[in-house]
């Protein structure tokens, strides 16, 4: 009897090892499998409590493994546990398109980056040419007092100031245009007045 009860448990273990599966030991380093954010567990266990979250790519180095379950940690430091069927043992290579759609980001910004110093040069002249303009204003419109002084120190300014020479000598030409004009008009009148003499 005692015989049969040893060969049973026997028997019963032997089926125990029997139908527990083998497991895998897992990588040194896993990642997040495409397309999932996870949080990582407080324990191995399904109803277990959420903690921080890994995202799709993200690699994790692997502690412990316990059933289906391996316990891992960030590349911020932080542990937790999580199913292995949500990792991969490759890292994800990123998407052609993706990396075509950086480089043309990248660039795009580059040429806004260039775009935007030379804008902020020009702003800067812009600005520097508008300080002399006003200074020059400031200048030429300072009012003149009614001395002697205040007009001779005008006379002065003028004469070194070649635009007000030439400011100067068109306003004497359109003056004597206009006498010029004048003296015509006075002739005209005067050979209507006396029937077309000459004078």
């Amino acid at each position: 009897m005692v015989v049969l009860l040893a060969c049973a448990s026997t028997a019963t273990a032997a089926t125990v090892v029997a139908a527990t599966p083998a497991v895998a030991p897992a990588p040194a380093t896993v990642w997040v499998s495409p397309r999932q954010t996870i949080a990582l567990l407080n324990q191995p266990a399904a109803g277990a409590l959420p903690g921080l979250t890994v995202a799709s790519g993200d690699a994790l180095t692997v502690l412990t493994q316990q059933g289906e379950f391996l316990q891992v940690r960030t590349e911020a430091g932080a542990s937790g546990w999580i199913k292995r069927s949500n990792l991969s043992e490759t890292a994800p290579e990123p998407a052609a398109d993706l990396v075509a759609e950086k480089a043309r980001l990248d660039e795009q910004v580059r040429t806004l980056d260039a775009q935007l110093r030379a804008f902020q040069e020009e702003s800067v002249q812009l600005r520097n040419r508008m300080v002399a303009l006003e200074a020059e204003l400031a200048a030429v419109t300072r009012p003149v007092p009614l001395t002697a002084s205040g007009v001779w120190g005008l006379v002065q300014r003028l004469a070194v100031d070649a635009r007000a020479w030439g400011v100067f000598g068109i306003l004497l030409l359109l003056l004597l245009l206009a006498f010029r004009a004048g003296v015509e008009h006075r002739n005209k009148d005067i050979r209507a007045r006396l029937g077309g003499l000459d004078l």
